[in-house]
């Protein structure tokens, strides 16, 4: 019985090879020249032929089980390794592109690849430890199959991840500061550092004591020190002050026009020339100015590795 199973194996693979080409080539090719009916048409005569050549194989290989034995089995089993082998090549269609292989049609491991369905859907109905078999390769191929897909799903997402967060490093990379704030927590979005109080008094705004670091290209000049505007916390002031207290380094501070609840009307900054940019450090007049003063003193630019670490996405929490 072994050799007739391995017969009609090797008979059914080699149907396998040109049934799935032939029917979706011949069906789509009417489709595009003649339209929809007669690419239907085409499609139900070539899926008509391919089960009376698979009828041809089960006659020919008819000892192979009992299935194959009388004439309604063989059509069973004609329709059967159709339906199968074309579940199967449509299965590894999309394990193609799931994998990224990049194989066509016309290509011999995909023609072989298709042949196999069939070969496996003889097996599997064979009978006895033929079919236990075929069935345990199926299930390892379909399993082994997502398995894969889900292992390069998670390497693109990865290469993924790591491409924009090169490129997010790389804009900022010379542009980004920050400096040692006690009692401060802080936040960064790449160019602006934000440090919050980490205990807030009662009945303080939440930006009241909030604290910005920025870097900008270009040099400061003294004489439109008070003629820039002066924002904090996205905040105006007005009535500008502005003092040189070394070459350098500039403290500007102004008032804001309209007291909000809750949050002092001054606003300050230092402002410190870094080589080819200025780095601008500001608060309300609740931070004592000597904070600021000290905070700019002690800016450095963000490493590479700074900003990995601060533009990398948190790790999700565990349950």
């Amino acid at each position: 019985m072994g050799r007739y199973v391995a017969l009609q194996m090797a008979l059914a693979w080699a149907a396998g090879v040109f049934i799935a080409p032939l029917i979706f080539y011949s069906g789509l090719a009417a489709l595009l020249m003649a339209g929809p009916m007669v690419g239907l048409v085409v499609a139900v005569l070539t899926v008509l032929g391919s089960v009376a050549l698979l009828y041809a194989i089960a006659a020919a290989s008819k000892q192979a089980s009992g299935l194959t034995s009388t004439a309604k089995g063989r059509l069973a089993w004609a329709w059967l390794v159709l339906a199968g082998g074309l579940a199967a090549s449509v299965y590894g269609l999309v394990m193609n592109g799931e994998l990224g292989l990049g194989l066509n049609f016309d290509q011999w491991p995909t023609l072989a690849a298709g042949g196999a369905g069939f070969a496996l859907c003889a097996a599997i109905l064979a009978g006895r430890w033929f079919t236990l078999s075929g069935l345990a390769i199926a299930v390892t191929l379909v399993a082994g199959g997502w398995y894969l897909s889900d292992v390069r799903s998670d390497r693109l997402r990865e290469q993924a991840q790591e491409q924009a967060l090169h490129e997010k490093t790389s804009l900022w990379l010379g542009l980004a500061f920050s400096t040692s704030m006690p009692g401060y927590r802080l936040e960064h979005d790449g160019r602006t550092a934000w440090f919050t109080p980490e205990h807030r008094r009662p009945g303080e705004a939440r930006w009241a004591r909030t604290i910005t670091l920025s870097a900008e290209h270009g040099e400061f000049a003294t004489k439109y020190c008070r003629e820039q505007i002066l924002v904090v916390n996205f905040r105006g002031a007005g009535n500008l002050k502005c003092t040189v207290e070394r070459p350098g380094l500039w403290y500007r501070s102004g008032r804001r026009p309209k007291a909000e609840e809750g949050c002092p009307c001054g606003l300050q900054e230092y402002v410190m020339q870094h080589g080819t940019l200025y780095l601008r450090i500001g608060a309300t007049d609740a931070v004592p100015k000597q904070t600021l003063r000290e905070a700019i003193q002690r800016a450095r630019p963000l490493t590479e590795a700074d900003l990995r670490r601060l533009f990398s996405p948190s790790p999700a929490p565990r349950d």
